[in-house]
């Protein structure tokens, strides 16, 4: 394994300024620095563990101590000419070699050029000829440890595995006592900052992101995990917990507890991002108390507040469908027990990738589809295609179930708030379609207000009053849309079988 040690080089010499007296005038002189000059290096409670100077042994500067530590390995000075003149002769001074200085890859032409020194440190931190390295930037003068910084911010995010070590001399007592610590765990902290105000943002984690702490890498895992599951609309893993197993909710508030409970000081500055997440985690959590046609919308409008347009409409539409279903059920016992049966084969089903005949979209489409078309609807609802002799019994009451529907749903057609869910049905079916196959025909902002309108409107007809809710659709004026004219033919002319 190859490691690249890379110090940035700064202008305290081997010499110190003292003053004489020459022919009644004060004159400024600088004298060799003698073993008193120099300054005690030791390391911090971390790094000792890891590392070892020579005892009762007084350092000039930071650059003789890397030299000590790693002359096996490949130093790599960042200079300017000042400071590789004045360093040569400290390393001379020293009784070190002084071909460590010969590297030019670390060469400063212009100290005032930013994008070329942000450059010249981007190339080394990146050469592929390392597999570790390790910074040290005790010395560095103004804007090059910055630079430094930045870089290895970028750099830590991209491979976390590759800087081993970021190096600091922090000065206990000037020119006297450093006590050389390691600002790693300040990389993984700018990691995890990182990953926690994109996920606040917009739910989305870098699958590279991670850091050196196993606490923070394992609340990543989740947080990354939470993120795949909502942004594929999978919400049964995410909120509802059973004997067996937590839900995904439940895993990322452990983990959040867990580094809270921690009083990590240097996190502290960041907890008002996990506060804020935590919160948030467990409002989506607590929408398994809701109905399915509830929990759908909250997520629906969450998604479209994350600016996720296609997961928003895409599960209003699903919760339409479902809200039909629940309200075929009050129509009698007999409805509800036949719709319930179909529902246990989906749930018992739901893991087995070949299930062809009982899916939960079939449930939630065919149900919208049935509420809609009122007595238009072709084929026997919920129909399986393909039955063994228990579904032929299931698909002989589906055509009486079918026929009992439609007799209710002839009762409220003529009703004001039937008609508005069923225009309003139309409008997420139509919104749904036009995203899904490119968005050619709207602007964003536009998609945006319409999703605001058929939430709204959704909130208004179909939710009961006592789960209404005030959402950041709400205060957008009513668009406009032309009434339509519907022909209702005879209930049992056109009947298909639909396919499951």
């Amino acid at each position: 394994m190859k490691k690249a040690v890379i110090t940035v080089l700064g202008k305290i010499g081997h010499t110190k300024i003292d003053y004489i007296c020459e022919n009644g005038a004060i004159k400024k002189i600088f004298p060799e620095k003698k073993e008193e000059d120099k300054a005690v290096y030791y390391f911090g409670k971390k790094l000792k563990k890891e590392f070892e100077l020579s005892k009762e042994k007084k350092y000039i500067n930071m650059l003789p101590v890397i030299y000590e530590l790693f002359k096996n390995d490949h130093i790599i000075p960042i200079y300017t000419e000042k400071a590789q003149e004045i360093q040569k002769k400290v390393l001379e001074y020293e009784g070190i070699p002084t071909n460590i200085l010969n590297n030019t890859s670390g060469f400063i032409n212009d100290e005032k050029n930013f994008p070329e020194i942000f450059a010249t440190i981007n190339k080394i931190l990146n050469d592929e000829t390392y597999d570790k390295i390790i910074v040290d930037i005790t010395h560095g003068f103004r804007h090059l440890p910055i630079l430094m910084v930045i870089n290895l911010i970028i750099e830590n995010i991209q491979q976390i595995n590759k800087i081993e070590h970021f190096l600091f001399a922090k000065e206990i007592e000037a020119g006297k006592e450093y006590e050389i610590i390691d600002l790693k765990e300040y990389l993984d902290i700018a990691n995890l900052s990182y990953a926690l105000s994109s996920f606040t943002a917009n739910y989305t984690v870098s699958g590279n992101i991670t850091t050196s702490n196993k606490n923070y890498n394992d609340f990543l895992k989740e947080l990354n995990n939470f993120s795949e599951h909502i942004l594929a609309n999978s919400l049964d893993a995410l909120i509802l917990t059973t004997n067996k197993k937590s839900s995904i909710s439940q895993k990322l508030l452990n983990k959040i507890d867990n580094i809270l409970q921690e009083k990590d000081d240097k996190l502290k500055k960041f907890e008002h991002y996990l506060i804020d997440i935590k919160e948030h985690i467990e409002e989506i959590k607590n929408y398994a108390q809701l109905s399915e046609s509830e929990k759908l919308f909250k997520l629906s409008s969450n998604m479209l507040e994350k600016g996720y347009f296609l997961n928003s409409i895409t599960l209003l539409n699903e919760a339409v469908g479902l809200f039909c279903k629940e309200e075929f059920k009050k129509i009698n016992l007999e409805i509800k027990n036949f719709i319930e049966s179909f529902e246990r084969e989906v749930k018992h089903r739901k893991n087995n990738s070949n299930n062809k005949k009982y899916q939960l979209y079939s449930l939630s489409d065919q149900s919208k589809n049935l509420y809609k078309l009122n007595t238009k609807f072709n084929g026997d609802y919920l129909y399986i295609k393909y039955p063994n002799a228990h579904e032929k019994e299931f698909n002989k009451k589906s055509e009486d179930i079918t026929i009992r529907i439609k007799n209710h749903l002839l009762d409220l057609k003529h009703t004001d708030l039937y008609n508005k869910r069923v225009e309003l049905i139309d409008d997420i079916s139509r919104l749904r379609n036009n995203l899904a196959h490119g968005n050619s025909s709207q602007r964003l902002q536009d998609v945006r207000d319409d999703i605001c309108q058929v939430l709204k409107k959704f909130n208004e007809l179909f939710l009961s009053s006592k789960h209404k809710v005030t959402h950041k659709c709400q205060g957008i004026e009513e668009k406009t849309k032309p009434q339509h004219t519907r022909v209702v033919k005879d209930l049992r002319k056109n009947k298909k079988k639909p396919v499951l």
